[in-house]
């Protein structure tokens, strides 16, 4: 079984019993003869996507927080001239919107195994970049062309959402 992300250099974690060794980005499962479980192994190619969508998220919403308020004061008045306060907004809004449902997948891939969960991780991530990174460049740039690029993040959002609903209705 070998992941296709990577992995820190190499460590050892501990699962009843079971011990995974990653090295680069190759996994070697090795059976400890005390674990009585029948769980099998399928859930540990996602247990490092969890950090990435939790840090991934944190990462989308704070960074929301601060260009929210650097629109709101020190961009203020280049906004209100060329009639982009909204977009701004929207863009700002989006973006908390995106980091919020990464930390879900977050939370969410903890408990539920399923590739689905990582596929809802990567769209939402993917989707916000796109759409929210699109409106602000609309704002930066003047480029109204930009808008023509917001769908297909917002594409990639709605994505995500339906795959979380599919892998959570799987549990």
């Amino acid at each position: 079984m070998t992941p296709k992300f990577g992995f820190p250099p190499t460590f050892i974690r501990k699962y009843c019993g079971n011990f995974i060794h990653v090295s680069s980005i190759k996994l070697r499962f090795v059976r400890s003869e005390n674990c009585n479980s029948t769980d099998s192994f399928s859930h540990l190619s996602y247990f490092s996507m969890n950090k990435f969508f939790l840090q991934a998220g944190a990462v989308l919403a704070g960074l929301s927080v601060a260009l929210g308020a650097f629109g709101a004061h020190a961009f203020k008045a280049a906004l209100e001239l060329s009639q982009r306060t909204d977009t701004f907004e929207t863009a700002a809004r989006y973006q908390m919107y995106g980091g919020l449902a990464l930390i879900l997948v977050g939370i969410l891939s903890e408990k539920i195994s399923h590739k689905l969960i990582t596929w809802a991780g990567n769209a939402f991530l993917l989707g916000t970049i796109i759409f929210a990174g699109s409106l602000y460049l609309i704002c930066a740039t003047g480029v109204t062309m930009w808008g023509a690029v917001a769908p297909i993040g917002g594409s990639s959002l709605i994505a995500g959402w339906i795959f979380l609903l599919i892998a959570v209705s799987k549990k």
